[in-house]
């Protein structure tokens, strides 16, 4: 592999590049995407967190390029007055039909919807709040069908079921629309509930990959992904060089070429992209 010339270099968050804690980021891997970056590497941060709670990150690392979110769903220019590349979604009467389904509104604590950086929650949620960070942007709607009146698309819809209701209860509903959606769950250790994120079959991270790769003109030999969740597993089957993290889930060990020697709270990427483009930093 040639590693003189400028490779694409994706990054998740969660469980990747940031600590726990869900916000600091360690020495190691300021230092080693900072020096990447001088040598002429393109970092771009590939994330499922919505936009405004990737920014702060972004701004940390002293990045200057795109930025993907919604796992896919949402990649643009925080340099250029925030230009939209690419906003990929599931069809608004898809989302018509699934949050208006007896099950889905009988059964889930909340719904939010999301378009282009704007977050749209029929009920207050603080398991929401926290993840989706709504507390400087959000709309309160009392009926999300009013929501979707103006959309053609949504770029990710996200449900917090009850205590105690079964994911396999949401599967049967959703599975009905497996040709045009996609969804996960997000467990929560201690919580009884999840929460199920859905977006757009093309919305994942593998495309996302490829949409940046062609935007800087990188070749596909010329790309490296780190990540640690399922919603990891297409950028890491499709980038030449796909790393897991140490504290990664096991989906990705058929996907991986290769797995970090440090966690996410010990500057695991930093650590390998220091070792993997020789950038000869003393930690």
């Amino acid at each position: 592999m040639d590693k003189s010339k400028p490779w694409l270099i994706c990054i998740d968050l969660d469980g990747t590049t940031i600590k726990s804690d869900g916000f600091s980021i360690s020495h190691a891997n300021k230092l080693a995407i900072k020096k990447a970056k001088e040598l002429g590497h393109i970092i771009c941060i590939v994330s499922g967190r919505p936009p405004r709670s990737v920014i702060d990150i972004y701004n940390s690392l002293e990045l200057n390029t795109l930025i993907s979110s919604y796992n896919g769903a949402f990649i643009y220019d925080p340099k250029n007055n925030d230009n939209v590349i690419a906003s990929i979604g599931i069809d608004a009467k898809v989302v018509y039909e699934i949050i208006n389904n007896p099950l889905i509104k009988e059964k889930s604590k909340a719904i939010l919807l999301e378009k282009d950086n704007v977050p749209y929650l029929n009920t207050i949620s603080h398991e929401l709040f926290e993840q989706c960070q709504l507390y400087n942007s959000l709309l309160i709607v009392d009926d999300l069908n009013n929501a979707l009146k103006d959309c053609k698309n949504i770029n990710a819809c996200l449900i917090e079921t009850f205590n105690n209701v079964e994911f396999e209860k949401y599967s049967q509903v959703l599975d009905k629309y497996k040709n045009e959606i996609i969804y996960r769950e997000w467990p929560k250790p201690g919580l009884k509930s999840v929460v199920i994120d859905i977006t757009a079959p093309k919305a994942h991270k593998g495309n996302a990959a490829e949409i940046l790769a062609s935007f800087y003109d990188i070749p596909r030999e010329r790309t490296i992904a780190f990540g640690d969740g399922s919603n990891d597993y297409e950028i890491i089957s499709w980038v030449k060089h796909g790393v897991k993290m140490k504290n990664g889930n096991k989906t990705l060990d058929v996907v991986c070429n290769d797995v970090t020697d440090y966690t996410n709270n010990d500057g695991g990427v930093g650590k390998y992209l220091n070792k993997f483009f020789d950038l000869k930093i003393e930690f």
